[in-house]
Protein backbone atom coordinates (compact mmCIF):
# COMPACT_ATOMS: atom_id res chain seq x y z
CA UNK A 1 0.00 0.00 0.00
CA UNK A 2 3.09 2.12 0.72
CA UNK A 3 4.87 1.32 -2.47
CA UNK A 4 1.78 2.37 -4.35
CA UNK A 5 0.66 5.77 -2.74
CA UNK A 6 4.63 6.58 -2.93
CA UNK A 7 4.46 5.57 -7.03
CA UNK A 8 1.44 7.46 -7.18
CA UNK A 9 3.09 10.72 -5.66
CA UNK A 10 6.24 10.26 -7.92
CA UNK A 11 3.75 10.21 -11.12
CA UNK A 12 1.85 13.06 -9.70
CA UNK A 13 5.58 15.05 -9.47
CA UNK A 14 5.96 13.97 -13.10
CA UNK A 15 2.99 15.33 -14.63
CA UNK A 16 3.87 19.34 -15.06
CA UNK A 17 2.99 22.02 -17.28
CA UNK A 18 5.38 23.56 -19.30
CA UNK A 19 5.08 26.59 -17.64
CA UNK A 20 6.09 24.58 -14.03
CA UNK A 21 9.41 22.98 -15.87
CA UNK A 22 9.89 26.45 -16.84
CA UNK A 23 10.10 27.68 -13.23
CA UNK A 24 11.60 24.18 -12.05
CA UNK A 25 14.30 25.18 -14.01
CA UNK A 26 14.89 28.70 -12.86
CA UNK A 27 14.32 27.96 -9.39
CA UNK A 28 17.53 24.99 -9.48
CA UNK A 29 19.45 27.64 -11.40
CA UNK A 30 19.06 30.01 -8.92
CA UNK A 31 19.80 27.23 -6.27
CA UNK A 32 22.91 26.00 -8.35
CA UNK A 33 23.86 29.29 -8.58
CA UNK A 34 24.21 30.26 -4.67
CA UNK A 35 25.86 26.64 -4.32
CA UNK A 36 28.83 27.47 -6.47
CA UNK A 37 28.99 30.94 -5.22
CA UNK A 38 29.05 29.66 -1.52
CA UNK A 39 31.43 26.78 -2.12
CA UNK A 40 34.22 28.51 -4.51
CA UNK A 41 34.38 31.71 -2.03
CA UNK A 42 35.22 29.26 0.56
CA UNK A 43 37.50 27.63 -1.54
CA UNK A 44 39.18 30.87 -2.81
CA UNK A 45 38.73 32.68 0.48
CA UNK A 46 36.96 35.92 -1.19
CA UNK A 47 33.27 36.52 -2.99
CA UNK A 48 33.77 35.09 -6.43
CA UNK A 49 30.39 35.73 -8.62
CA UNK A 50 29.96 32.61 -10.48
CA UNK A 51 28.59 31.78 -13.92
CA UNK A 52 28.68 32.18 -17.79
CA UNK A 53 25.72 34.52 -17.29
CA UNK A 54 25.56 38.15 -15.62
CA UNK A 55 22.10 36.95 -14.08
CA UNK A 56 22.52 34.86 -10.63
CA UNK A 57 21.86 31.86 -12.42
CA UNK A 58 23.64 28.72 -13.57
CA UNK A 59 21.62 27.07 -15.61
CA UNK A 60 23.66 24.06 -15.90
CA UNK A 61 21.85 22.88 -13.04
CA UNK A 62 18.38 23.88 -14.17
CA UNK A 63 19.47 21.91 -17.00
CA UNK A 64 20.59 19.21 -14.94
CA UNK A 65 17.90 18.96 -12.12
CA UNK A 66 15.05 19.25 -15.21
CA UNK A 67 16.99 16.38 -17.02
CA UNK A 68 17.26 14.02 -14.02
CA UNK A 69 13.67 14.59 -13.15
CA UNK A 70 12.54 13.84 -16.71
CA UNK A 71 14.56 10.67 -16.23
CA UNK A 72 14.88 9.68 -12.46
CA UNK A 73 11.21 10.37 -11.18
CA UNK A 74 9.59 7.81 -13.24
CA UNK A 75 11.81 4.97 -11.24
CA UNK A 76 9.61 6.16 -7.84
CA UNK A 77 11.14 4.68 -4.59
CA UNK A 78 14.01 2.83 -6.46
CA UNK A 79 16.86 4.84 -5.11
CA UNK A 80 19.58 2.81 -6.91
CA UNK A 81 17.66 3.31 -10.20
CA UNK A 82 16.90 7.17 -9.65
CA UNK A 83 20.74 7.38 -8.98
CA UNK A 84 21.60 5.32 -12.43
CA UNK A 85 19.30 6.87 -14.79
CA UNK A 86 19.98 10.78 -13.11
CA UNK A 87 23.63 10.23 -13.19
CA UNK A 88 23.66 9.15 -16.88
CA UNK A 89 21.41 11.55 -17.99
CA UNK A 90 23.18 14.52 -16.11
CA UNK A 91 27.10 13.13 -17.60
CA UNK A 92 25.44 12.83 -21.02
CA UNK A 93 24.28 16.54 -20.62
CA UNK A 94 27.10 17.87 -19.37
CA UNK A 95 29.74 16.31 -21.49
CA UNK A 96 27.14 17.68 -24.69
CA UNK A 97 27.13 20.79 -23.09
CA UNK A 98 30.77 20.78 -22.37
CA UNK A 99 31.90 20.20 -25.78
CA UNK A 100 29.24 22.60 -26.95
CA UNK A 101 30.20 25.40 -25.43
CA UNK A 102 33.88 24.82 -26.12
CA UNK A 103 33.13 24.90 -30.04
CA UNK A 104 31.54 27.97 -29.98
CA UNK A 105 33.62 30.06 -27.36
CA UNK A 106 36.67 28.51 -28.15
CA UNK A 107 36.94 27.57 -24.21
CA UNK A 108 36.54 24.81 -21.48
CA UNK A 109 34.60 26.46 -19.15
CA UNK A 110 35.11 23.23 -17.11
CA UNK A 111 37.78 20.63 -17.00
CA UNK A 112 38.30 17.29 -15.99
CA UNK A 113 41.15 16.39 -17.93
CA UNK A 114 43.23 15.90 -14.87
CA UNK A 115 40.75 13.46 -13.21
CA UNK A 116 41.22 9.53 -14.11
CA UNK A 117 38.83 7.90 -16.51
CA UNK A 118 37.90 10.98 -17.50
CA UNK A 119 36.20 11.28 -21.35
CA UNK A 120 37.91 14.09 -23.05
CA UNK A 121 37.96 16.37 -19.88
CA UNK A 122 34.46 17.32 -19.97
CA UNK A 123 33.26 14.48 -17.60
CA UNK A 124 34.66 11.95 -15.04
CA UNK A 125 34.14 9.15 -12.83
CA UNK A 126 33.79 11.63 -9.93
CA UNK A 127 31.68 14.05 -11.12
CA UNK A 128 28.96 11.30 -12.80
CA UNK A 129 29.39 9.90 -9.19
CA UNK A 130 28.25 13.23 -7.79
CA UNK A 131 25.26 13.43 -9.94
CA UNK A 132 24.09 10.12 -8.77
CA UNK A 133 24.05 11.29 -5.20
CA UNK A 134 22.69 14.20 -5.89
CA UNK A 135 19.86 12.91 -8.42
CA UNK A 136 18.76 10.31 -4.70
CA UNK A 137 19.11 14.29 -2.65
CA UNK A 138 16.98 15.78 -5.37
CA UNK A 139 14.18 13.47 -5.71
CA UNK A 140 14.31 12.56 -2.18
CA UNK A 141 14.18 15.54 -0.40
CA UNK A 142 15.14 18.93 -2.74
CA UNK A 143 12.11 18.43 -4.92
CA UNK A 144 9.20 17.51 -2.51
CA UNK A 145 9.99 21.25 -1.11
CA UNK A 146 10.51 22.82 -4.86
CA UNK A 147 6.96 21.24 -5.66
CA UNK A 148 5.34 22.18 -2.63
CA UNK A 149 6.74 26.00 -3.26
CA UNK A 150 5.23 25.06 -6.90
CA UNK A 151 2.40 24.14 -6.29
CA UNK A 152 1.34 27.26 -4.51
CA UNK A 153 1.51 29.36 -7.71
CA UNK A 154 -1.45 30.12 -9.13
CA UNK A 155 -1.59 29.21 -12.71
CA UNK A 156 -1.87 32.56 -13.89
CA UNK A 157 1.06 34.40 -11.78
CA UNK A 158 3.39 31.25 -12.68
CA UNK A 159 2.42 31.31 -17.23
CA UNK A 160 3.54 35.25 -16.81
CA UNK A 161 6.50 34.65 -13.84
CA UNK A 162 7.88 31.91 -16.36
CA UNK A 163 7.51 34.16 -19.65
CA UNK A 164 9.03 36.96 -18.12
CA UNK A 165 12.36 35.13 -16.52
CA UNK A 166 12.35 33.74 -20.37
CA UNK A 167 12.58 37.17 -21.60
CA UNK A 168 15.16 37.91 -19.40
CA UNK A 169 17.08 35.14 -20.09
CA UNK A 170 17.40 35.33 -24.01
CA UNK A 171 18.27 38.99 -23.24
CA UNK A 172 21.49 37.74 -20.89
CA UNK A 173 22.14 35.17 -23.03
CA UNK A 174 22.54 37.19 -26.13
CA UNK A 175 24.87 39.66 -23.90
CA UNK A 176 26.77 36.69 -22.52
CA UNK A 177 27.29 34.79 -25.75
CA UNK A 178 27.96 37.98 -27.33
CA UNK A 179 30.98 38.53 -24.36
CA UNK A 180 31.98 34.92 -24.77
CA UNK A 181 32.70 35.35 -28.51
CA UNK A 182 34.36 38.54 -27.79
CA UNK A 183 36.89 36.82 -25.77
CA UNK A 184 37.07 34.02 -28.08
CA UNK A 185 38.04 37.27 -30.94
CA UNK A 186 40.49 38.73 -28.15
CA UNK A 187 42.23 35.31 -27.61
CA UNK A 188 42.80 35.27 -31.05
CA UNK A 189 43.88 38.33 -31.74
CA UNK A 190 46.62 38.07 -29.27
CA UNK A 191 47.46 35.03 -30.18
CA UNK A 192 48.08 36.48 -33.58
CA UNK A 193 50.08 39.46 -32.63
CA UNK A 194 52.29 36.96 -30.54
CA UNK A 195 52.42 34.74 -33.52
CA UNK A 196 54.24 38.06 -35.48
CA UNK A 197 56.33 38.61 -32.62
CA UNK A 198 57.96 35.22 -32.73
CA UNK A 199 58.49 35.23 -36.13
CA UNK A 200 60.48 38.36 -35.55
CA UNK A 201 62.54 36.73 -32.98
CA UNK A 202 63.20 33.86 -35.09
CA UNK A 203 64.28 36.29 -38.05
CA UNK A 204 66.35 38.01 -35.54
CA UNK A 205 68.13 34.65 -34.15
CA UNK A 206 68.61 34.04 -37.82
CA UNK A 207 70.34 37.45 -38.48
CA UNK A 208 72.63 36.50 -35.41
CA UNK A 209 73.33 33.08 -36.79
CA UNK A 210 74.52 34.88 -40.47
CA UNK A 211 76.52 36.88 -38.21
CA UNK A 212 77.79 34.58 -35.76
CA UNK A 213 79.14 32.67 -39.12
CA UNK A 214 80.93 35.44 -40.52
CA UNK A 215 82.64 36.86 -37.16
CA UNK A 216 83.94 33.10 -36.66
CA UNK A 217 86.41 33.73 -39.58
CA UNK A 218 87.59 37.23 -38.23
CA UNK A 219 90.04 37.55 -35.70
CA UNK A 220 88.15 40.39 -33.68
CA UNK A 221 89.44 41.59 -29.98
CA UNK A 222 88.20 44.83 -28.85
CA UNK A 223 87.98 46.90 -32.19
CA UNK A 224 84.76 47.89 -31.64
CA UNK A 225 82.53 45.36 -33.21
CA UNK A 226 79.84 44.59 -30.79
CA UNK A 227 79.02 41.17 -28.95
CA UNK A 228 76.76 39.60 -30.98
CA UNK A 229 75.44 38.22 -27.45
CA UNK A 230 73.49 41.68 -26.93
CA UNK A 231 71.35 40.51 -29.80
CA UNK A 232 69.64 37.82 -27.59
CA UNK A 233 69.61 39.63 -24.42
CA UNK A 234 67.61 42.45 -26.37
CA UNK A 235 65.03 39.63 -27.35
CA UNK A 236 61.78 40.20 -25.60
CA UNK A 237 60.77 36.13 -23.41
CA UNK A 238 58.03 34.32 -23.79
CA UNK A 239 56.38 36.62 -21.15
CA UNK A 240 57.18 39.09 -21.57
CA UNK A 241 55.68 38.85 -25.79
CA UNK A 242 52.94 37.38 -24.00
CA UNK A 243 51.96 40.59 -21.78
CA UNK A 244 53.26 42.95 -24.82
CA UNK A 245 50.48 41.00 -26.95
CA UNK A 246 47.28 41.29 -24.14
CA UNK A 247 48.18 45.08 -23.45
CA UNK A 248 48.11 46.15 -26.71
CA UNK A 249 45.01 44.66 -27.74
CA UNK A 250 43.32 46.01 -24.48
CA UNK A 251 44.27 49.25 -25.44
CA UNK A 252 42.69 48.96 -28.85
CA UNK A 253 39.40 46.68 -27.22
CA UNK A 254 38.78 48.25 -23.57
CA UNK A 255 35.26 47.37 -23.49
CA UNK A 256 35.36 43.79 -24.80
CA UNK A 257 38.95 43.18 -22.83
CA UNK A 258 36.81 43.99 -19.41
CA UNK A 259 33.98 41.58 -20.64
CA UNK A 260 36.61 38.88 -20.96
CA UNK A 261 38.30 39.64 -17.22
CA UNK A 262 34.59 39.46 -15.61
CA UNK A 263 33.89 36.08 -17.71
CA UNK A 264 37.88 34.43 -16.67
CA UNK A 265 36.93 36.21 -12.99
CA UNK A 266 33.53 34.09 -12.48
CA UNK A 267 34.98 30.88 -14.46
CA UNK A 268 37.99 30.05 -12.14
CA UNK A 269 38.70 26.86 -14.06
CA UNK A 270 37.78 28.19 -17.49
CA UNK A 271 40.82 27.00 -19.60
CA UNK A 272 41.90 27.06 -23.43
CA UNK A 273 45.15 25.14 -24.05
CA UNK A 274 45.90 27.41 -27.28
CA UNK A 275 45.36 30.69 -25.20
CA UNK A 276 46.58 29.36 -21.93
CA UNK A 277 49.56 31.87 -21.27
CA UNK A 278 47.24 34.90 -22.43
CA UNK A 279 44.38 33.57 -20.14
CA UNK A 280 46.78 33.44 -16.90
CA UNK A 281 48.38 36.91 -17.96
CA UNK A 282 44.13 38.67 -18.22
CA UNK A 283 43.64 37.02 -15.01
CA UNK A 284 46.98 38.38 -13.57
CA UNK A 285 46.01 42.43 -14.57
CA UNK A 286 44.68 44.29 -12.56
CA UNK A 287 42.27 47.36 -13.67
Amino acid sequence: MWSRQRSAWFCHMYRYSVDQWILLFFLYSLAGYLWEVAYVSVRSRRLVNRGFLFGPILPIYGFGAVTILHAALPAGDNWLLVALLGGLSASILEFFTGALMEKLFGMRYWDYSSDPGNIRGYVCPRASFAWCVFSVLLVRWIHPFFNGALLRVSKTGGSLLAHALMAGLAVDTTVSARAALDLKALLQEMAEENDRLAAALQRAEQVKGRVDAKLAGLDVNDNGVPDVEELREKVLSAKARVLQAVKRTRARRPRPFAAARRILRNNPSASAERFREFIETIRELRE
